[in-house]
């Protein structure tokens, strides 16, 4: 099927990772597990991280989108409000962030030190300036796609935007929970996506 974001293919640790719940009217909710990681020894089978059991699989600990794919009618197109991403710590705070199509994000610098906050690949090349601490820059999301950015000062402070044509998607929760209200009648193609992981539609 078609999908909004042409995402890499999805890796083996999230082969199970969207389970469906429940759908009704206007609908769709369920939840997000991510499957226990393996780690390969030198010699020997994989083993399992240790205090996990293997029958019960642990939900998803990091940022996980869920969002709709394709739906049987429109999507509602609302923009995103509040949008806030926090440097600081060497880090993004969220490190996954996403808004529909037009919508604005701020960009905060509570660190101490300066940042640059650039992308050079996907479809948006920006390049928010300097930015000392206590400032603010604003991005808008003006194409649909993945935005990698980073600081061009500290190149392990990193993130993404997931920029949607629609504004029917949800990040997670920690116990991995979504809730997709106020669809179109009819059958919908969910896809959970988490970064470094890949992603998944049911």
């Amino acid at each position: 099927m078609a999908r909004i974001l042409g995402f890499a293919a999805l890796v083996a640790v999230l082969a199970q990772g969207l389970v469906a719940a429940r759908a009704w009217s206007g609908e769709v909710a369920g939840r997000v597990v991510v499957p226990v990681p393996v780690i390969q020894a030198d010699l020997g089978a994989p083993l399992l991280l240790p205090g996990v059991e293997p029958d019960r699989p642990p939900v998803a600990t990091g940022p996980v989108l869920v969002y709709v794919a394709e739906a049987a009618g429109s999507l509602p197109r609302t923009a995103t409000a509040g949008v806030r991403v926090r440097l600081a710590g060497g880090k993004l705070n969220p490190p996954l962030v996403a808004v529909s199509l037009g919508s604005a994000i701020e960009f905060e610098n509570a660190d101490r030190r300066e940042h640059r906050m650039v992308s050079r690949s996907g479809p948006l090349h920006l390049d928010l300036g300097w930015q000392a601490r206590g400032m603010t820059r604003e991005l808008r999301a003006s194409q649909t796609g993945s935005i990698q950015v980073e600081c061009a000062l500290h190149g392990d402070m990193r993130g993404e935007i997931v920029v949607l044509a629609h504004a029917a998607f949800v990040l997670a929760d920690a116990a991995g929970g979504y809730r997709l209200p106020d669809l179109p009648p009819g059958r919908a193609t969910i896809v959970a996506y988490a970064p470094r992981l890949g992603e998944v539609s049911r």
